[in-house]
């Protein structure tokens, strides 16, 4: 097939921010632990090139359109393959096939004179990343296998792509199903000749030398989204944030730009994408956590079609739309629904034993390639709980931003959306079931009513089975999400945003039977806020010095920490000049855990028992809610204290800390390769200080409250200098941390910023001459200890003298153990763009206060 030439090249940039001119974001590059991602977004193309090094190494070619692309595999097996890594040549290119199919030329140089390439996709995204469950693609290939038998459509070139091998050229092509679509995926060397090897695999080896090159298009033809410019995205306050940020050429700067190059790759007219590559489709969370973090840094219109495309996806009972399955995915799906297949049936015997399965199905379809034609129709992911009740909150939020023109807000209302009624009548329609999920409590405070997760695993932000504890009852949910969704229900069915008349009648019309009572009592829905008012209660958890000490003495004494980590975090000082070594072997007891921990559950297990994972959820409050002050220190201890004991990191806010759950399942599983572990989220940490900005306001203004104001632009400060530690990670979806040795200057700077008895001058004095001295004043410990102590602290002293450690922030994925890979730009990690604007503000407000 004839290959037209590149149209365009653009260079890799340097960083800068949005000046007018697209071009300057076209092209980037991303480098995270073994992966390097080249990202390109230029009119009618946009795509995201992953080449992963060393542990499975692969390449990725990711287009949003379609949520599809093309993957090379090589064998990880294959002893030759240890330590292959890939590095790209130049930049991608655009390119355009002579049948119209879109797509991208680069070039890759491999390290390895010899490679073996495992299998080559043609693929969803949805199933590439589904491919790290093997017996799930399994499945879902026999399924596919068994139709097209049905359907009477040829295997090669349609279920699998059919390829051709030739000296130094592999082609690669597919259609669809359906045969609307198409694929191609062409792999070239000037250098290096292919070889088909048993097993399906190719040899790919080097003429001569010990490397080799590769050029490589991928291409496909759906239907391309419309991306916005760089002056549709951001309001003129922002903008004139981020350019007063660029001409004082700060790290702030720099951050802002990274920020913004990711949200524009991610944001359409027709969508936000929720991240690349793995998430490189809608997701209504992810949309809507990021436009409410976003509100105040968004133009209307941005706004506007965010919330449109989760209405878009609205269930017909007002359910809303996690993910959405398009391409190949939709068609997997469809699939599973003309077959009727439970999960439980994949082969052709199985059939054979269920007669009416499939006779039900072909009564249906008869033929079965009559529906082809309905195959792609996208199917839409409703086992989410959360994103039920973020968007009232979400809604509320755009209709009462007085910045933005009534009109505009009445012409959206009363707009359609795509399932054909205004934006209105889909707003009533998920009001109405959120007002029906939240009755069964409001009406019976019982653990048993709460919001309960509707799939075995998942229900909210932190989706897996293991990342809730294994819980049924979301915490995030019930404590938060449903009541701050009922005070945005209450203003919403107001009256003062749309008439009550409207309203009245809208519901009649469309039986809308809970928003009709509620718009008609008011009484009825100050009743189901203040019961769910009440559902803190049910998760609060203390937990005891006792407790505290004897759990972590375990840990401490056993294996769960390394050498290093236990030099680290034993010397970690708390408060009142107390560190935690203190604390676990002297029994001394910093004035922060006077009265132990204080924190809400991760989640109830089904019989109501607490998941006693300290979380950092407590971030939906702040931001979402009004906090007592008694909550709120309750919530600044548990970012102050540093992990074990609580949240602090010098690489951030971790997200959970099993430590003192009582499960040695959840605290050997929630670790730091855990994608719900001890790890750091940036939207997390970003909603978190967002909140704490909210409360800074809300409390700065009350007589009396001072104290509790600095002690949150403390812990604000605190979080900005773990940032500073990140780097580029800061803009990562999540990262984790890694305790490694130190040097010796190091070290000092560490002891001398944290001792609380001597002067840094007298420190530094007495650091080179009397070493023990300054460790011994450090950590307090004026007097003999006992033999146990003694020694256990002595060989802690001189491991630090002779092998300091320290705390680094690494990128998560970036060791074999990991369980996901990470995503190096994510939609709700670009809130970073409101946080530091807000900061600038705050840290203003502060300065009147001293």
């Amino acid at each position: 097939m004839l290959i037209t030439s590149a149209l365009f090249i653009f260079p890799i940039i340097g960083y800068s921010l949005p000046d007018n001119r697209d071009g300057e974001y076209d092209t980037f590059k991303v480098e995270e632990g073994r992966n390097i991602n080249l990202f390109y977004q230029k009119d009618d193309l946009s795509c995201h090139i992953v080449l992963t090094n060393e542990f499975k190494p692969k390449v990725v070619v990711a287009f949003p359109q379609g949520n599809s692309g093309a993957a090379i595999f090589f064998d990880e097996n294959w002893v030759e393959n240890n330590g292959l890594k890939m590095e790209p040549i130049g930049f991608p290119e655009k390119v355009l096939l002579e049948n119209g199919m879109i797509g991208v030329k680069f070039k890759i140089r491999l390290n390895k004179g010899k490679s073996l390439i495992k299998s080559l996709y043609l693929e969803s995204i949805r199933y590439l990343r589904d491919l790290d469950y093997p017996e799930e693609s399994k499945k879902r290939i026999e399924k596919v296998r068994l139709f097209s038998q049905k359907a009477k459509i040829p295997e090669q070139g349609r279920v699998f792509p059919e390829v051709k091998i030739l000296r130094n050229r592999i082609d690669a092509s597919r259609i669809t199903l359906t045969g609307k679509n198409h694929y191609r995926l062409i792999l070239e060397s000037s250098d290096s000749d292919f070889a088909s090897q048993n097993g399906g695999r190719i040899l790919l080896k080097a003429q001569n030398g010990d490397q080799t090159t590769l050029q490589i298009i991928a291409c496909c033809d759906y239907e391309n989204l419309k991306p916005y410019s760089v002056n549709e995205i951001l309001n003129d306050g922002v903008n004139e944030f981020i350019e007063r940020m660029r001409k004082a050429n700060t790290p702030t700067a720099e951050r802002l730009a990274e920020a913004f190059r990711a949200l524009k790759f991610l944001s359409y007219q027709d969508k936000m994408l929720a991240g690349s590559w793995r998430f490189l489709t809608y997701f209504g969370r992810d949309t809507l956590l990021t436009t409410l973090l976003m509100k105040d840094c968004f133009k209307p219109q941005i706004i506007q079609n965010a919330i449109r495309a989760v209405l878009d996806r609205i269930s017909d009972t007002g359910d809303v739309a996690h993910e959405e399955d398009i391409g190949c995915q939709a068609i997997y799906r469809n699939i599973d629904s003309w077959l009727e297949i439970d999960g439980k049936i994949e082969t052709e015997a199985a059939f054979a034993r269920k007669p009416q399965r499939i006779s039900s199905a072909l009564k249906k379809f008869s033929p079965p390639s009559a529906c082809l034609s309905e195959l792609d129709k996208p199917v839409y992911d409703y086992k989410m709980v959360d994103d039920d009740f973020l968007l009232p909150i979400a809604v509320r939020e755009y209709l009462d931003e007085k910045g933005f023109r009534k009109s505009e807000k009445q012409k959206f209302l009363f707009s359609k959306n795509l399932r054909g009624e205004s934006n209105l009548i889909s707003i009533l329609r998920n009001v109405e079931f959120c007002l029906e999920s939240a009755i069964p409590f409001a009406s019976n405070c019982e653990y048993s009513k709460l919001i309960k997760i509707r799939h075995p695993f998942v229900g909210d932000w932190r989706d897996s089975n293991m990342g809730l504890g294994y819980g049924k009852y979301s915490g995030n949910v019930n404590v938060d999400l449903v009541l701050a969704s009922l005070k945005s229900i209450k203003r919403i069915l107001s009256g003062e945003i749309f008439s009550k008349k409207q309203i009245v009648w809208l519901s009649g019309t469309y039986n809308f039977k809970e928003v009709l009572k509620c718009s008609q009592n008011a009484e009825i829905l100050d009743n189901f806020i203040e019961k769910w008012g009440k559902s803190a209660e049910i998760y609060k958890v203390n937990l005891s010095v006792d407790e505290l000490r004897e759990s972590l003495k375990k840990l401490f004494e056993g294996n769960y920490f390394g050498k290093p980590e236990k030099d680290y975090f034993l010397s970690e000082l708390l408060s009142n000049g107390t560190n935690l070594s203190n604390f676990l072997f002297q029994g001394r007891v910093p004035q922060d855990l006077s009265k132990g921990l204080t924190f809400y559950a991760l989640s109830l297990m089904e019989n109501g028992s607490p998941v006693k994972v300290i979380n950092s959820d407590f971030g939906f409050r702040l931001f979402l809610g009004d906090p007592s002050e008694e909550e709120i220190r309750s919530f600044l201890n548990l970012i102050k204290i540093p992990f074990p004991l609580g949240l602090k990191t010098s690489a951030g806010i971790l997200v959970s800390n099993p430590l003192f759950s009582g499960s040695d399942e959840l605290i050997n599983q929630m670790n730091r390769n855990g994608y719900h572990g001890t790890v750091i989220w940036s939207w997390q940490q970003a909603m978190i200080q967002k909140g704490l900005m909210k409360q800074i306001k809300r409390f700065i203004v009350k007589p009396g409250n001072e104290k509790l104001v600095k002690e949150m632009f403390g812990v604000l400060e605190e979080i900005e200098n773990s940032e500073k530690n990140c780097g580029k990670l800061i803009n990562s979806e999540l990262w984790t941390y890694e305790v490694i040795p130190g040097t010796i200057s190091e070290m000092k700077k560490k002891v001398t910023q944290k001792a609380q008895v001597e002067t840094e001058e007298k420190l530094n004095e007495n650091w080179d001459r009397k070493p023990q001295y300054v460790l011994d004043k450090t950590f307090d410990n004026k007097e003999k200890a006992t033999q146990s102590d003694g020694s256990f602290l002595k060989s802690k002293f001189v491991d630090c003298l002779g092998k300091p450690v320290k705390l680094v922030p690494t990128p998560f994925g970036a060791k074999a153990e990991a369980q996901t890979e990470a995503n190096p730009v994510q939609l709700w990690s670009t809130v970073s763009i409101s946080v530091l604007k807000e900061r600038e503000e705050i840290k203003k407000l502060m300065e009147g206060l001293k």
